[in-house]
C-alpha cells in the first residue's frame, strides 16, 4: 500500500491570465519585431520629413497613406501630424498594421495612428516594442537605435509629441518628426513643459541579415539649374563607394531619355556620422542643354554592388525649369568637329546651351579654341596641373579636370619649374566647359579673355593684338614664346616701344617666326597683347 498522497492545486484564475500575457508579449516581440527593419523606417523618414506622402481628403484617398497634418486636412483635434508620420515610418520599417482596435484605432487609412500617446500605448501593448523609461531630459538609454521612437510627453507620462530616432552618435539621438517638420535634429529640441519629459521606445527586431542583399539607400540632396547633388550607400558594402545613375525626362528601362552614370565618392563630413563612411556624395553640373525654359523630371539610382539593381533614391523625381542664359566671357571657335569630341571630349547634352543666333551674336570674340588639351605639370614633383592656352599657362584643379572629363589624361609636357614660374598666367580654367553653336553649327567655347585681362585683373587699350601704329610707355617689357618662355626682356625708366620695335627685334634675329606675348609694366599695371611674327 502506498502511503504517498496525491494533492491537486487549483491555479488562480488571475494568474493564468498572467502567464497568457507573459506568452502572447514573448510572442509579440519574435514574429512583430523580429520583422522591423529600421533601415527602411529611417529611409522613409528620410523620404517624407519635409514634402509629406500626401493626400488630403476622405479616408479613401489613403493611398498608400495619407498626410492630415493641417486643419484643411482634418487633423486639427489632434494637434498635428506627428503620430501620423512615425506610424507611416515604422510601418515602412515592416512592423504589422497599427489596426488591432482599442488605442491601436488604425485611422484613419486603416492601418497608422494619429494620436501620440495613443501610439505609444499601440506599440508597447499590441507591438512587443520595449519601454526603456521615462525621465525629465532623459538622455538615449544604450539600446536606442536609428528606427525607435521617442516621445515627449508632460509631468504626467502622458505623451504629447511623437518622433522617429534617424541616427545615434556618441550617445546623442538625432530624430525626424512632422508638426514641424524635421529631421537630424538634436534630441533635446524641445524641452518645455509640455515636453520635457522623455520616454524612450525600442523595437527589439533585428537588422536583415548580412546574407540578406539589401536594397541601396541615399538622396538626390539639390536638383537646381547650377548643380544636382546627393549621395548613395550600398547597406551590405557601406565602406565602398557605389555607381548613381542619373535619368533625365525618363525613368529607368525607358530609351528616350538622357542618363549619366557617376561614382558617389566625393567625402562629404556629415556622411561619416550619419552613414559611417565618409565617400559617398555625387555631384553633376546640371546638364546645359536642360536650360530650355522647359520643365525637366530627373530620376537618381544607386546602383547594387551584388546584382547591379537600381534603386530609386530619396528626393526622386525632382524637377527642374531653367532659362538659357550665356555666361558673360567671350567666343572662341572650336575648329573642328573632331576638337570637340574627340580632343576636349564635349557633348551637346552636358556642355551646350541651347541659345539662339541672337545671344550668340551678342557675345564678343575671342581668340581660337585651342586644337588639342595640352596638359602641363612641373617637373618639380608637384601635382599642380596647368594648361597652355596661346601663350598663357592656366591652372586646372582636380574638380576643373573632372568636370571636364580630362581627369584621365596625361600631362603631355614636364616644364622646369623656373619655366612655369617664368611664364604668363592666364586665367583659371573655368569650372565647367560651356558651349553654343550657331544655326550654321560653328561651335564656340564660352571663356574668360586671355589677352583683355592683365595679370593684375586691368584692361589693356586697343585689340588683342599689337597694332602697327601702336606706342606704349614701359618699365619692364617681356616677350614669350608659345610655350610661356621668356625670350625677350627689356628693362627701363619709362621707355617708350612701339610696333617698329618689335620688328627690329624679329630682323634683328633676336625674334623668330611664330606667336608671341608681350607683357609689359606701366606703372602698377600689368598689361598683355599677343604678336604674331611672319615668316
Amino acid at each position: 500500500m502506498n502511503n504517498s498522497t496525491f494533492t491537486r492545486h487549483t491555479i488562480p484564475g488571475n494568474f493564468n491570465l498572467f502567464c497568457v500575457a507573459i506568452l502572447l508579449t514573448i510572442f509579440l516581440i519574435l514574429t512583430t519585431a523580429a520583422g522591423y527593419n529600421p533601415e527602411d523606417a529611417v529611409s522613409y523618414a528620410e523620404k517624407f520629413w519635409e514634402t509629406p506622402n500626401h493626400t488630403c481628403g476622405n479616408y479613401s484617398d489613403c493611398s498608400p497613406w495619407s498626410y492630415w497634418g493641417t486643419s484643411y486636412c482634418g487633423y486639427a483635434s489632434h494637434g498635428g501630424d506627428c503620430a501620423n508620420f512615425v506610424s507611416q515610418c515604422v510601418l515602412a520599417g515592416g512592423n504589422e498594421d497599427l489596426n488591432q482596435g482599442g488605442v491601436c484605432r488604425g485611422y484613419p487609412c486603416g492601418r497608422e495612428e494619429i494620436g501620440a500617446d495613443k501610439l505609444q500605448q499601440c506599440l508597447k501593448t499590441y507591438h512587443g516594442w520595449i519601454d526603456l523609461g521615462i525621465g525629465e531630459l532623459k538622455a538615449p538609454p544604450p539600446e536606442i537605435r536609428p528606427g525607435d521612437v521617442l516621445m515627449y510627453s508632460n509631468s504626467s507620462g502622458i505623451a504629447t509629441h511623437a518622433t522617429l530616432v534617424v541616427r545615434v552618435s556618441e550617445g546623442q539621438a538625432f530624430v525626424a518628426a512632422h508638426s514641424s517638420a524635421q529631421y537630424d535634429r538634436i534630441y533635446t529640441y524641445l524641452a518645455d513643459s509640455e515636453h520635457s519629459w522623455y520616454r524612450w521606445l525600442h523595437n527589439p527586431g533585428g537588422e536583415l541579415p548580412d546574407t540578406v542583399n539589401k536594397p541601396a539607400v541615399g538622396r538626390l540632396e539639390t536638383a537646381d539649374c547650377q548643380v544636382l547633388r546627393g549621395w548613395a550607400q550600398d547597406r551590405n558594402d557601406s565602406q565602398i563607394s557605389i555607381r548613381v545613375r542619373l535619368y533625365f525626362d525618363a525613368d529607368t528601362g525607358i530609351t528616350n531619355g538622357a542618363m549619366v552614370e557617376l561614382t558617389a565618392s566625393q567625402s562629404r563630413q556629415y556622411l561619416c556620422e550619419l552613414r559611417g563612411y565618409c565617400s559617398l556624395g555625387f555631384t553633376l553640373p546640371t546638364p546645359y542643354s536642360l536650360m530650355d525654359n522647359s520643365e525637366h523630371i530627373i530620376y537618381a539610382y544607386g546602383l547594387d554592388t551584388q546584382d547591379s539593381s537600381a534603386i530609386l533614391l530619396n528626393g526622386c523625381p525632382a524637377s527642374i525649369t531653367c532659362t538659357p542664359e550665356i555666361p558673360a566671357g567671350v567666343k572662341r571657335k572650336i575648329s573642328s568637329r573632331q576638337s570637340r569630341t574627340d580632343y576636349w571630349r564635349l557633348n551637346d547634352f552636358s556642355d551646350r546651351i541651347p541659345a539662339g543666333d541672337s545671344l550668340i551674336g551678342a557675345v564678343k570674340k575671342g581668340p581660337a579654341w585651342p586644337k588639342k588639351p595640352q596638359l602641363i605639370k612641373s617637373s618639380s614633383g608637384s601635382e599642380s596641373v596647368w594648361i597652355s592656352d596661346n601663350g598663357f599657362l592656366r591652372s586646372v584643379s582636380e574638380d576643373v579636370l573632372s568636370n571636364w572629363r580630362l581627369d584621365s589624361l596625361t600631362p603631355d609636357t614636364i616644364w622646369a619649374k623656373d619655366d612655369i614660374a617664368s611664364a604668363v598666367k592666364g586665367p583659371r580654367l573655368r569650372l565647367r566647359p560651356c558651349i553654343v553653336s550657331s544655326s550654321d553649327s560653328v561651335y564656340y567655347m564660352i571663356d574668360d579673355s586671355l589677352y583683355e585681362t592683365s595679370v593684375e585683373g586691368k584692361t589693356p587699350r586697343g585689340s588683342n593684338s599689337f597694332a602697327a601704329k601702336e606706342q606704349h610707355t614701359f618699365k619692364e617689357l617681356t616677350i614669350y614664346d608659345i610655350k610661356g618662355r621668356i625670350v625677350h626682356r627689356i628693362s627701363g625708366k619709362n621707355r617708350e616701344f612701339s610696333y617698329l620695335d618689335l620688328q627690329r627685334l624679329h630682323k634683328g634675329g633676336h625674334i623668330g617666326s611664330g606667336l608671341y606675348l608681350i607683357v609689359w609694366k606701366e606703372g602698377k599695371t600689368i598689361f598683355s597683347k599677343k604678336w604674331t611674327v611672319g615668316r
